[in-house]
């Protein structure tokens, strides 16, 4: 493996998002029913929308517009019923809740109001690096607890160096859960001669003489790495386990089996979200828990339970417990002025609604719309707040990694987590030159309205104070700062949605009687609102001026990525979270070295951590050695490359029992049957048809065909028509050398 050293003089780019610092504690107070007593204007303001960049917003009637068969696909939002056609709209509209929501945050990151999307619903989780504890858990006299397991290996491969066993065919007939009997064959040692587990040479579901008493343990795949799956041994140990941690494992299942979160089993590499544990996470109760071989760490008096050894916690931490004082708004007597003024709903049986006060109209477009042909915006997806080096602030003194609950250091342990602040993304100087077709089926193709298109809206308000109609249009107008913008609409972090807000007129209603009879007086509003006291400190106002400003905007705005050995882009961005960490000492106890600044400091990171090679000749820096986990294809880059010049870029890919499939003068060899494991089934499709017009003995065809059995996605022969396929194939040819 090629190490590597920072290098002082590499490009710095800077994140497409920043927070907005949290001040001491949210402002709160308001009674809605003491506002009713103060004097009240009720009208509406007129206002202008000009795009400063290209905007984007999605008709969602029909997500196939452009009719691309990789991915999704939008034309800009109209009134427009597109589902039936596939015509254009030339009058977009921007829809009143885009921009409410836009304002919305504004106003309260400026008023100093509570983070009211914040759901405490949402599951806290992160990627562990170091392995858990096997454990089995049991419900013993109304009480769980978990006894601590030792582990031992059976193999389901052969080819092993070290355990020439081969169980596959045996395991068919075992569940996850069940009780297995067994006899040790010998010690598996790491590449460093270290002991890593104990495997067996004799397995059966009855005992035998000398047998050992386990529970069998089913995972999922890890690519060509993965050669035996595990036996649970019980001890003398236990632990208790409250239902906190219980729910915590269902809500782990959870994220494994859905593929949104999951990308392994969404793209069909072999990972099915352990279904042999429990098949639907979704409708899994505690009780089924009853029995399960888990993984487990304990931190202090918390546990964390997963399916994998190096897996996902969950934590039980809850974001409404880390914001404290800034969570939503929960009676109606005690408000923030966001939630006073756009209105709240609680889940709380008293005082738990108030309605909004203003209301926005659609915005109708003012001038010729020009529209930019249809692109391919680069993959966008939801928030990962597993980031801790985004999301939460570093805590003092952390030398390990730190998430929602605790420090990941015996000395330290709980801590008390702080995320950096209200989520917004920067502006852009320009939006890059993106293509027109899709490469994945995670990005969208999209038209947007180019830069310059005017649109006029009104917003219309009802018994609102003087003071919150002042703090409305000085957010609506960013204080009639003409560097200043907001951002609206899809594609915020590839440079969209830059929009500037006037007001054009404000309106006041007033009544009038006279002669009994009911008059309304239409007055306009010309008091000056740029100098108001908002709310919020002066280094909030001071940050959010600095986000909005869009005449000074940076040109180097990017998701973190990677650059190779010939400087070239690496386009998997989450290989420079895997990079940023380094691996301090023996093991795999990992520190993070970039996170991401603060917004009134330098807000720039490096490009990569280590885009310098250390030669040979070098002194080595302490702790240079970087995270290394990923299959061989996503980590090309940190391996050392010496043979490059002599091998194509594929092979440098490739796993090394694969290579003979990209070697022309090797079509046939007796490392076929390795390859036909773990190649991915486009790829295993081609091989087999490639190997019809050769001729194989029965031994070869027996290997080939138990080779196939060992494949993850075979145990779907019955559901999944690519597996389906691929058998009919191996069946023509087994028909023809047999």
């Amino acid at each position: 493996m090629a190490n590597y050293i920072i290098d002082k003089d590499c490009k710095r780019f800077l994140n497409p998002y920043t927070f907005i610092p949290l001040e001491d504690q949210c402002t709160r107070g308001i009674n809605h029913k003491d506002i009713k007593k103060q004097e009240l204007s009720t009208g509406y303001i007129e206002c202008k929308l000009e795009s400063l960049s290209p905007i984007f917003i999605p008709n969602t009637l029909n997500d196939n517009f452009f009719e691309d068969p990789k991915t999704k696909s939008y034309d800009f939002f109209s009134y427009k019923d597109n589902t039936k056609d596939n015509e254009v709209t030339n009058e977009p509209v921007i829809p009143g809740s885009s921009i409410r929501g836009c304002i919305r945050s504004a106003f309260e990151t400026l008023t100093n109001s509570c983070m009211s999307t914040v759901s405490d619903e949402h599951i806290l989780y992160k990627r562990v690096t170091s392995p858990g504890t096997p454990g089995i858990i049991r419900k013993i006299d109304h009480k769980w607890i978990i006894y601590k397991c030792k582990r031992y290996g059976v193999s389901f491969r052969s080819g092993n160096t070290q355990d020439h066993s081969d169980f596959s065919n045996d395991l068919e007939d075992f569940k996850n859960g069940d009780k297995i009997y067994f006899t040790v064959g010998g010690t598996y040692k790491t590449k460093r001669n270290f002991s890593a587990f104990e495997f067996v040479n004799k397995i059966s579901k009855e005992p035998f003489r000398n047998s050992l008493k386990g529970i069998y343990h089913q995972g999922e795949s890890f690519g060509n790495k993965k050669h035996h799956e595990s036996i649970f041994v019980k001890t003398n140990d236990e632990v208790s386990v409250n239902t906190q941690a219980l729910e915590n494992l269902l809500a782990n299942y959870i994220l494994y089996q859905d593929d949104t979160v999951n990308l392994h089993k969404k793209q069909k590499k072999g990972h099915y979200g352990y279904i042999s544990n429990i098949e639907n996470a979704k409708f899994a109760k505690i009780d089924d828990l009853d029995g399960m071989p888990i993984y487990y760490k304990q931190v202090g008096d918390k546990l964390y339970l997963s399916p994998a050894a190096i897996g996902r916690e969950v934590y039980h931490n809850k974001l409404n417990n880390i914001i404290k004082t800034y969570s939503a708004c929960r009676s109606s007597i005690n408000l923030c002025q966001a939630c006073a003024l756009f209105g709240f709903i609680s889940n709380e049986k008293e005082n738990n609604a108030v309605a909004s006060r203003i209301s926005f109209s659609d915005a109708k477009i003012l001038n010729a719309p020009k529209f930019l042909n249809p692109l391919a915006l680069p993959e966008l997806s939801s928030p990962k707040i597993s980031s801790m080096e985004m999301y939460l602030k570093r805590p003092k003194n952390a030398e390990k990694l730190w998430n929602y609950d605790y420090i990941d250091d015996s000395n330290k342990g709980a801590y008390t987590p702080e995320i950096k602040g209200r989520k917004f993304y920067w502006h852009h100087s320009a939006i890059g030159n993106f293509s027109q077709t899709a490469d994945s089926d995670r990005q969208v193709v999209a038209r947007p309205l180019d830069k310059g298109a005017e649109f006029t809206f009104k917003i219309y308000f009802n018994n609102i104070t003087s003071d919150e109609l002042d703090k409305l249009r000085w957010v609506l107008t960013l204080g009639k700062n003409e560097d200043l913008a907001h951002k609206i609409g899809m594609g915020k972090p590839v440079g969209l949605g830059s929009v500037k807000i006037s007001i054009q007129n404000t309106i006041i209603r007033k009544v009038s009687i006279k002669d009994n009879e009911f008059s309304y007086i239409l007055e306009e509003d010309n008091r000056d609102f740029k100098n108001i006291n908002l709310g919020c400190s002066e280094t909030t106002k001071l940050a959010f001026t600095k986000l909005s400003n869009y005449k000074n905007c940076a040109n180097n705005i990017v998701y973190p990525y990677c650059i190779d050995d010939n400087n070239k882009k690496i386009t998997m961005n989450y290989e420079w979270f895997v990079g940023n960490k380094l691996i301090k000492g023996k093991g795999t106890d990992h520190i993070i070295e970039q996170v991401l600044p603060d917004i009134l400091s330098k807000v720039e990171l490096q490009y990569f951590p280590y885009l310098k090679e250390i030669k040979k000749t070098d002194k080595k820096p302490d702790n240079y050695q970087r995270s290394n986990y990923g299959n061989n294809q996503q980590n090309y880059h940190r391996r050392n490359n010496k043979d490059s010049q002599n091998t194509t870029i594929m092979e440098q890919l490739a796993p090394k029992q694969l290579k003979n499939i990209f070697n022309s003068n090797n079509s046939k060899t007796k490392n076929d049957s390795k390859s036909l494991t773990d190649l991915n089934v486009k790829n295993l499709t081609k091989e087999l048809n490639k190997m019809k017009s050769q001729k194989y003995s029965k031994e070869e065809i027996e290997r080939f065909e138990s080779q196939l059995k060992k494949r993850s996605d075979y145990k779907q022969k019955d559901l999944n028509s690519k597996v389906k396929d691929y058998l009919k194939l191996f069946e023509e040819i087994k028909n023809n050398n047999l």
